[in-house]
């Protein structure tokens, strides 16, 4: 998909989703036992096709992991709602991060049809089928940077399909709303330098380390007058100041910044705070 066309369906997104559909919430509320059912065949008939998925669970080397680790990783679902159960793959990826694969079932074998990593962090369901897959890359080692997307899932196909509609990236210290507003508010920058920052708060001093840099005070970038931006929380400070938790728009650039910059991730929003003071609304 052209950057541009992908642009503009993910900034349609915010205005065309409720803030629970668009957001995670950013907390996880998933759980895999109020979904999940039991089908030991099921598993076994994958493992068997499939000889060359998973090698680390079934070489068995030194790092404390088995089959039976592996079962434990293998979560069964009707995916689709055709009546046959598919399997999703969550568990280790041989590697660092963490490996999310989904298997639909043909009747005969299965079709892997999706591929990610980390972990799911929520599933919106639509007539018995999954509709929305949110995904959460929380990185490794010393990453700082928490990625969320967002995609649709086409089930009218044989196959399901999947469309990325919304690419989230903050700080992973950030401050989190207890909650949204019901609908985004967006807004411009009316002045320069305008700081976003991981908390509601004015703290330009307090030294904090990400990742063996050092910077002083909570913000985490500066944005330029005239960007755009949606307001999706509000919280006020001990000195009655009002603070906005925004997503930038993509492709908007920042300076001094801690994020994944435009040429890394052109198409992911940058959560944080911003004061509200400074900006002017716009009506749609």
């Amino acid at each position: 998909m052209r950057p541009l066309l992908l642009m503009l369906i993910l900034v349609k997104t915010l205005t065309s989703y409720s803030q629970q559909d668009l957001f995670f919430p950013l907390r996880n509320e998933f759980s895999w036992s109020n979904i999940e059912k039991q089908n030991s065949d099921l598993k076994a008939k994958l493992l068997k096709d499939f000889p060359n998925e998973f090698e680390n669970y079934r070489r068995e080397r030194g790092v404390g992991l088995n089959m039976n680790d592996l079962d434990s990783c293998l979560h069964v679902i009707d995916f689709n709602n055709d009546n046959l159960d598919d399997l999703i793959f969550d568990g280790w990826s041989g590697g660092e991060p963490r490996l999310i694969s989904i298997f639909i079932n043909n009747g005969k074998s299965f079709d892997k049809v999706f591929t990610d990593y980390q972990g799911i962090h929520k599933m919106i369901f639509h007539d018995n089928s999954v509709s929305k897959l949110y995904i959460q890359d929380w990185g490794c080692c010393c990453e700082y940077i928490v990625n969320n997307k967002i995609y649709s899932v086409n089930n009218n196909l044989k196959i399901p399909s999947f469309q990325l509609i919304s690419k989230l990236q903050y700080i992973e210290r950030t401050e989190l709303p207890v909650k949204y507003f019901d609908k985004p508010i967006k807004f411009e920058i009316s002045n320069n330098n305008y700081k976003i920052r991981l908390s509601p708060l004015l703290d330009d001093t307090t030294e904090i380390g990400y990742c063996g840099e050092l910077r002083k005070g909570n913000w985490v970038g500066k944005i330029k007058s005239g960007t755009l931006g949606y307001a999706l929380s509000e919280k006020s400070d001990a000195t009655g100041r009002i603070w906005w938790f925004v997503a930038i728009v993509p492709n908007s650039q920042l300076s001094e910044s801690l994020f994944y910059d435009v040429k890394e991730e052109p198409e992911s929003y940058k959560l944080g705070w911003i004061s509200s003071r400074f900006v002017k609304r716009i009506e749609e």
